[in-house]
């Protein structure tokens, strides 16, 4: 949940704390975030214990992120649940309605419930991580060092048929966020000369690097030599991103569907 911060390598604001989830919902350091700034929520979480042989409800202190985009659309992002829960809303109201409705179905496990207050010796508030400039600055550069220029990502082929091909990485293009890959393809204008890598870090969020293209068009359809891509940055262990895909590219052509790496 402290991704943001370890890799923007920003401070936080000062603390602001509430006695209710509602009251951090309203409070104004929220509600007048700008474009491309980010406030880190600290609330609690629902969860389940074995005590004495028997299951039981309880709630955890728990941290998760409410920003902008540039576009001004408001995202959730949690990462500390499994899987990892995201919303994207055009405005805040939105955004909390659609957090409430989530947590009602049991789709988050945030505690929305109107009658769950601040514990004691506990924190329950808001943090503004950093200014628009110095996040964007700082996050585009760790994207940027992820997937250094010219890294061996894996290798491509179709089996038998051709011989398999080396793809790299070239440049950073930027990212996007949404609830699937498909939304990094609108970073593709204006790159046809190029393939793509399409890396997932944190979830929601799809960070677009160029890569080489390949010089086989049989291999368009082609998958991941796992043994010849042993020390490509896509066969890593652990891997970089929470999830990977590759858009291959043949003589400014694009394969018709992105392969999945994992």
């Amino acid at each position: 949940m402290n991704y943001l911060e370890r890799v923007l390598g920003l401070n936080p604001s000062a603390d602001v704390d509430h006695q209710k989830l509602d009251d951090i919902l309203a409070d104004s350091k929220l509600t007048s975030l700008a474009p491309g700034k980010i406030a880190q929520i600290f609330w609690y979480a629902r969860t389940k214990y074995i005590q004495a042989g028997e299951t039981k409800s309880g709630t955890v202190n728990h941290a998760f992120l409410i920003g902008r985009l540039k576009s001004g659309n408001w995202f959730l992002s949690d990462q500390g649940q499994k899987p990892a829960f995201t919303l994207e809303q055009p405005d805040l109201p939105s955004l909390i309605k659609e957090l409430k409705k989530a947590a009602s179905e049991g789709r988050s496990w945030l505690d929305t419930s109107p009658t769950a207050t601040r514990q004691l010796l506990t924190f329950a508030g808001i943090r503004i991580i950093g200014s628009p400039a110095d996040m964007q600055k700082s996050l585009e550069q760790g994207q940027k060092d992820m997937v250094p220029a010219g890294k061996f990502l894996a290798e491509v082929d179709t089996g038998s048929i051709t011989p398999g091909e080396k793809i790299n990485a070239k440049a950073f293009v930027g990212s996007v966020t949404g609830t699937d890959p498909t939304a990094a393809r609108s970073l593709f204008a204006g790159q046809s000369d190029s393939g793509f890598l399409i890396g997932e870090m944190p979830v929601g969020i799809y960070n677009v690097y160029t890569t080489t293209e390949l010089f086989f068009e049989a291999n368009l359809r082609g998958n991941i030599d796992v043994a010849d891509s042993s020390k490509g940055l896509l066969v890593a262990s652990p891997p970089i991103f929470e999830h990977a895909w590759l858009q291959l590219a043949c003589s400014k052509v694009w394969a018709a569907n992105l392969l999945k790496v994992y």
